[in-house]
């Protein structure tokens, strides 16, 4: 069974950074990677605003969804004590995003980068579930996954079958600087290549 990564950080930890970097260095390293990145625009007060999915190697890029109130122009009202709204999504994105999965695997790629599971995978069976459900049928399959530490059970419950594969979890703080992220993708990279 292919080995499975978990990029564990609560918002705003470099999940993002390190998924790029990561398939940048596996790219150069002719590894096969592909991946879904989920970029995000943030308020001033640090929250995610306005979400794209963007494919890679490729770079094509599309709008994934916005945060309910939030119209683009003035300040982001996000008031300490105040919940966050949810995001309306643009579900065409995600659709895009399974069929670029679906293009990749039949491609015979070895690994596959998504960023960011979240609460609409997990607890709803939406958004990208129905794509990542395939990938973690092939057992070939290298995983890399990232998502907020209090999902990882869900995503364990959720894909029960992922639980067999060689687990690495990364858990990722606040602030990294580049000789930690160098480590860490070497780290990441030496758990794909391990066939024991």
């Amino acid at each position: 069974m292919a080995p499975l990564v978990l990029l564990l950080g609560p918002m705003a930890s470099g999940k993002t950074s390190l998924c790029t970097l990561l398939f940048q260095t596996m790219a150069d390293r002719s590894m096969n990677p592909y991946a879904i990145i989920q970029e995000n625009r943030r308020s001033p007060q640090g929250y995610p605003v306005e979400l794209s999915l963007v494919e890679l190697p490729g770079g094509e890029k599309r709008f994934l969804g916005v945060r309910e109130g939030f119209s683009g122009t003035g300040p982001f009202d996000d008031t300490a004590g105040t919940a966050l709204k949810p995001f309306a999504f643009d579900h065409s994105a995600f659709a895009w995003a399974s069929t670029k999965l679906e293009q990749a695997l039949a491609e015979g790629r070895g690994i596959l980068i998504l960023d960011e599971i979240g609460p609409l995978e997990l607890q709803k069976g939406e958004g990208l579930m129905p794509a990542l459900e395939k990938a973690a049928r092939a057992e070939t399959l290298t995983l890399v996954l990232s998502l907020r530490p209090n999902l990882e059970k869900q995503l364990l419950r959720r894909l029960p079958n992922l639980v067999s594969r060689r687990l690495l979890r990364i858990y990722l703080g606040q602030h990294r600087d580049e000789n930690e992220l160098f480590f860490t993708v070497s780290d990441i990279i030496r758990h794909c290549q391990d066939t024991k």
